[in-house]
């Protein structure tokens, strides 16, 4: 892959802003690729409940390019915990499963932009207790397939049609 010319660190308090600034750049095929919906920019709903929740519930890695004073989003990978938020050691259903997923702004997909947001992420989600991902994928979205396969490896990744999604549920340890 060589050299990629983004950095990669975690979400900060007003990173929201940030995504805000990058919808433009999203095209509508790739809402609907990470949202499963129609939807022609980021919802802002999503944007207010992201800066809110606790960084044990919902956390993110994000790819930027420009020097830290200009920093611009390109991508970001996520996993908010299942459960209702319950952190680790709480009981509840949800303590060591969450939901994952990712975008990555048109112009810098196919780059290796997300394959090192995932690889960033993983251990971020290992660390706060999460011992299983789920993610729900578009059948037709042959690149995220393809992605969670190299990254994971298909011995921790398995996949069903579920909804008309393929459900993938993949273990961290």
């Amino acid at each position: 892959m060589g050299f990629l010319p983004v950095r990669i660190r975690s979400w900060r308090a007003g990173d929201e802003a940030l995504l805000a600034e990058a919808g433009p750049q999203i095209s509508p095929a790739s809402l609907r690729a990470r949202f499963l919906a129609g939807t022609p920019r980021l919802p802002e709903a999503y944007l207010r409940r992201i800066a809110r929740l606790p960084r044990d519930t919902w956390d993110a890695k994000v790819a930027l390019r420009g020097d830290p004073h200009t920093d611009q989003v390109v991508g970001w990978a996520e996993f908010v915990r299942l459960g209702g938020g319950a952190g680790p050691g709480s009981a509840g259903p949800g303590e060591t499963e969450a939901d994952f997923a990712i975008l990555v702004l048109d112009s810098w997909q196919r780059r290796g932009v997300g394959r090192a947001l995932v690889r960033s992420l993983l251990p971020r989600a290992a660390a706060a207790g999460i011992r299983t991902l789920h993610a729900d994928i578009d059948p037709g979205n042959e690149a995220a397939r393809r992605l969670l396969a190299a990254v994971l490896g298909r011995d921790r990744l398995t996949g069903r049609f579920m909804d008309g999604l393929l459900h993938y549920t993949m273990r961290l340890d």
